[in-house]
């Protein structure tokens, strides 16, 4: 690990105070409650970091036993707590900062959704009898990802954030790669195209969107409630097609969706040409 700053062997390296009333904590108090957690350390080499950076260093260090802590009141005039770090033979690196951490955590999470995914459009390509060239292709993939993943991980863990960022990226790229290539191979397979279903949604939610400004408008024109309760029917009508027809785009049925939105985009449109005779 690079830029890295050894601890001593038996010196204190850390002190943190947080300076919270003029009555002095209980040695058993827990110090962490009351640090102030975007306070910021200046480091013996100059570089800075915050407080609540430098306990979760001191957390993952407890946790594998690589170093001890303590706590206790400290005596200044106001009272107060320190938590103190002990042992020896680790480093940690001086880059941490909570951007960095926070950043390789949700990169963590982005490529383990993109991880379940695939697993879960695998499955889905062993019930559509796809071939299963394809399918361990992608197997393949899944496994390669879920490495970067675990190594991703370990180094979350370890406090290396910057090589977990890079680790969890590429992990999410392969997954996501991965899922375009099955798709591309189970949207052949299917029925109908899949950019003119899409285009036919597109162009029935557009119709469906025009409806309803047609409407609120003819609510403030005065127009008669009868006219208007027959175009929020017609309203309701196109939404409902609408929704099968995304269903069966869901489904990769790309005919039956192009045909319900067409049914949907064409109750919409006939709706509103009959609202507006009415202004």
């Amino acid at each position: 690990m690079t830029n890295t700053n050894k601890l001593s062997k038996i010196a204190v390296i850390a002190v943190v105070f947080a300076l919270f009333s003029a009555v002095a904590v209980p040695a058993r108090a827990n110090a962490q409650s009351y640090v102030n957690p975007n306070q910021v350390i200046v480091l013996s080499n100059g570089k800075t970091i915050t407080v609540q950076t430098l306990l979760d260093v001191i957390n993952t260090l407890v946790a594998q036993n690589r170093v001890g802590t303590y706590t206790g009141t400290y005596g200044t005039p106001f009272g107060g707590t320190h938590v103190g770090v002990y042992g020896g033979g680790t480093t940690f690196n001086n880059n941490y900062n909570n951007s960095d951490r926070n950043d390789a955590d949700e990169a963590i999470d982005d490529a383990l959704d993109a991880f379940n995914d695939l697993e879960d459009l695998i499955y889905e390509a062993e019930d559509e009898n796809v071939n299963n060239r394809y399918i361990d292709d992608a197997e393949d993939e899944l496994d390669d990802a879920e490495e970067k993943l675990d190594d991703a991980e370990d180094a979350f863990n370890d406090g290396d954030y910057d090589e977990a960022l890079d680790l969890a990226r590429d992990a999410e790229e392969i997954a996501q790669d991965a899922i375009d290539e099955l798709e591309d191979e189970m949207d052949g397979r299917s029925g109908g195209d899949k950019n003119d279903a899409r285009d036919a949604i597109d162009d029935a939610e557009e119709a469906i969107n025009d409806l309803e400004d047609l409407i609120d408008e003819a609510e403030d024109e005065n127009v008669s409630n009868h006219d208007i309760d027959d175009a929020e029917d017609a309203l309701d009508e196109a939404r409902d097609l609408l929704d099968e027809a995304e269903d069966e785009f869901d489904d990769r049925d790309y005919d039956r969706a192009e045909d319900l939105a067409d049914d949907a985009l064409e109750v919409a449109r006939d709706a509103e040409d009959r609202l507006r005779d009415e202004f």
